[in-house]
This record gives structure tokens, sequence and C-alpha cells, in this order.
């Protein structure tokens, strides 16, 4: 049975039956959001941000160093 309601969900995600993700493509960037569990009896809740400018920089220099 699916859940219905966000207690439900997160009993879900508690239990380690179920995690939610998605991406966000920006003009400037990239958001990561996710909700899962780690291994515990607890979920949490993450928000990653990454700018394009800076990524690009670094996968540059990356390319230089090979």
């Amino acid at each position: 049975m699916e859940p219905k309601d966000d207690n439900s969900k997160m009993s879900e995600v508690i239990f380690n039956r179920c995690k939610y993700y998605t991406i966000y493509e920006l003009e400037n960037g990239t958001i990561d959001l996710s909700i899962g569990n780690n291994g515990t009896s607890t979920g949490f809740v993450k928000l990653s941000y990454f700018d394009k400018k800076n990524t690009e920089i670094i996968k540059q220099k990356a390319i230089d160093d090979l």
C-alpha cells in the first residue's frame, strides 16, 4: 500500500523502504535534493548546490593535471 500522508512517507524512509531524490538544473548550477536513510533508525534530508562556474574550473584543472 502506498503511503498517503507525510508521516507515513517518512516511516517508509526510516525503515529504508523508499528514498526520494530529485535534481534541479539551473542556469548557474545544480541543486540535488534527497531524503533517505543512513542505515540507522533515522532519516535525513540533504540539499546540495553545485555552482556551474566553479565546477567547470575544477573539472578543467583536473583535465590539465592528467
